[in-house]
């Protein structure tokens, strides 16, 4: 079920994780189940333990390779249900944030709502524009960020 770039960035035997198509936060990336399920309590304990090491090694990455500070982690599945039959696509939203703005290839990425909730808005709305300069997030710059995710993988 990849996104429509197709940018995997690594897989386990469980997760295949992607970055997210918006990059409004530098690094987002989204963790897809390989199996459909419904619920998170369906997950098994195997899944679950893999996820968290992804968690880790995303986390390791995005720390080292462009400075995050912290990072939110969220598995909403609410679109989901807005089909009758509610699609079984488990997956993760994971948002590095930065305490102070970054320079990532001659390019300005600012976290304004640091220490706030996680803006969607900023993601899927009209301030992605404003907020980071997206003319330069061509599909070369996007490799850019998964080759330097990749490089601090453990």
């Amino acid at each position: 079920m990849p996104n429509e770039f197709n940018e995997v960035i690594f897989e386990t035997k469980f997760w295949i994780v992607e970055l997210g198509y918006k990059q409004a936060y530098l690094g987002r990336s989204v963790i897809i189940l390989k199996r459909e399920v419904l619920h998170l309590s369906d997950l098994t304990e195997k899944e679950a333990l893999d996820f968290f090491r992804v968690i880790r090694r995303l986390e390791m990455s995005c720390t080292k390779g462009f400075g995050a500070t912290m990072f939110n982690s969220m598995c909403l599945m609410n679109g989901n249900y807005k089909q009758e039959i509610p699609k079984k696509f488990m997956h993760w939203h994971f948002v590095p944030r930065y305490k102070t703005s970054i320079k990532f290839h001659e390019v300005n990425c600012e976290d304004l709502e640091f220490g706030t909730k996680f803006n969607w808005e900023k993601v899927f709305g009209s301030e992605l524009e404003k907020i980071n300069q997206t003319k330069d997030f061509s599909p070369e710059f996007r490799q850019k960020i998964i080759k330097q995710i990749k490089r601090y993988l453990a």
